[in-house]
């Protein structure tokens, strides 16, 4: 309830009435605005800088960021992930104290702002941003402005650098999580598959982007065992494919 209500006073421009709010309904996290007008959202465990309120509890996040995204495949401590579609950093936050290393791929001006915050803010020496769009060759993209629903297939909005997977030039990827709002369609024929040894990617025909057929098939054709969760209770989780080999 407090959501709402929140992000209802926060569009009508209170957002400092909503942090005073948010900090006497919850005792273990410290709410304020920054000086670009962001909420910010500090906890024991890592700060989350997000472009509306965000509420969610460190131990909430872990533990939906671990079903969603590691129901197949636990990264290790030695572990490279390549968090695409990394949006305002939760994934990051999670991920960094797992593993060696984290590159968060986010195309989104304003969203990317704010992974850069989460990243400074809680510290995570061991993540790498990377501003820009995903696809199937290097270049420049537009995309609009939705926030963390942005997307580069709507043809319009702001001009951003394109990248593959590829271009990294990482020498392996324990894990690669992909949720870039129906570009997964292009992105899967920019990765160097033979370096990749689990992934994990949001097909967005929840949406009404059909990828997760074409998602499939290029991933076993490379030779990836293929999991699904139909029985799961989001419909965004039933389209994500988890592949492993």
């Amino acid at each position: 309830m407090f959501g709402k209500v929140a992000l209802a006073l926060d569009r009508m421009g209170l957002r400092r009435v909503v942090t005073t709010a948010a900090n006497l309904a919850y005792s273990d996290q410290g709410f304020s605005v920054d000086e670009q007008g962001r909420w910010v959202n500090a906890q024991a465990g890592g700060t989350i800088v997000s472009l509306e309120p965000h509420t969610y509890s460190l131990s909430n996040l872990r533990e939906r960021i671990l079903d969603e995204w590691c129901y197949k495949y636990t990264p290790g401590p030695e572990d490279i992930i390549v968090d695409a579609g990394a949006g305002i950093g939760e994934e990051a936050l999670i991920f960094s104290p797992m593993v060696a290393s984290v590159v968060s791929i986010e195309a989104q001006p304003k969203t990317y702002s704010c992974l850069l915050e989460t990243v400074r803010l809680s510290g995570l020496k061991n993540v790498r941003p990377v501003f820009a769009a995903l696809a199937d060759e290097e270049g420049t993209a537009r995309i609009d402005d939705a926030g963390i629903a942005s997307s580069i297939l709507s043809g319009g909005g702001i001009e951003v650098p394109q990248i593959t997977v590829r271009s990294l030039n990482l020498h392996r990827i324990d894990l690669l999580r992909m949720n870039i709002e129906g570009a997964e369609r292009l992105a899967i024929y920019g990765v160097p598959w033979e370096r990749v040894r689990n992934a994990v990617i949001s097909c967005h025909d929840f949406i009404g982007v059909p990828a997760k057929t074409e998602v499939r098939e290029v991933l076993e054709r490379e030779g990836f065992e293929i999991e699904t969760r139909q029985d799961a209770p989001e419909p965004w989780v039933r389209d994500y494919i988890y592949a492993s080999r």
